[in-house]
């Protein structure tokens, strides 16, 4: 044996048994440092999966406010009639696209889009409840009204059923936003004038 040895195997001061030194970790401090490293992944995930979903929805908030004024400006604020998903395909905004027959936002869900002569909607669904929380307040500007919920629907360029989030005359009800984005098959329709 080597001196290293003898002096790893030393016996106690006290007479006792002899041991040794311990040279790594035991599996209760590998399962430790692994429990760590799951806890910080985990996190970084959350966290990654937290700033999409920001993202996405801005861009789908930023998608609709970008519809809403080419439209107005192809159409000068005055005739409508001719909004319709096949109408404004040269229009849709960037991440958007036209598959022939729908309009289909990020998501790559169809958007329901009405005009008459005086007004135009679009219905966007097919959302989560936090995403759908989210959008409202920000195209709330450029909207006349918003109602929101499983039966919000947009047809003739005009909105109805559901909850009111924004009435005609500009005021906002924040319980719309739990009543109508809580429940399943959620939507938000848009009326634009």
């Amino acid at each position: 044996m080597t001196s290293a040895t003898n002096a790893a195997m030393a016996s106690d001061p006290a007479g006792g048994r002899v041991r040794r030194t311990q040279a790594g970790m035991n599996l209760a401090e590998s399962l430790l440092v692994l429990g760590v490293a799951a806890l910080v992944t985990a996190g970084s995930y959350g966290a990654y999966n937290f700033a999409v979903s920001d993202v996405t929805v801005e861009s789908q908030a930023r998608a609709i406010v970008t519809l809403i004024a080419q439209i107005r400006r192809v159409n000068g604020q005055h005739d409508y009639t001719g909004v319709t998903p096949a109408g404004v395909q040269a229009i849709v905004p960037p991440g958007w696209q036209w598959d022939g027959t729908d309009v289909r936002d990020s998501y790559r869900n169809p958007v329901g889009i009405s005009g008459s002569a005086v007004s135009f909607a679009l219905l966007v669904d097919q959302m989560s409840s936090r995403d759908c929380q989210k959008l409202l307040p920000m195209v709330a500007g450029m909207a006349y009204r918003i109602h929101v919920g499983p039966a919000a629907a947009a047809a003739g360029g005009a909105v109805s059923g559901g909850d009111v989030f924004k009435a005609a005359d500009g005021s906002l009800t924040g319980s719309a936003i739990a009543n109508g984005c809580t429940p399943a098959g959620r939507k938000i329709a848009v009326e634009v004038r």
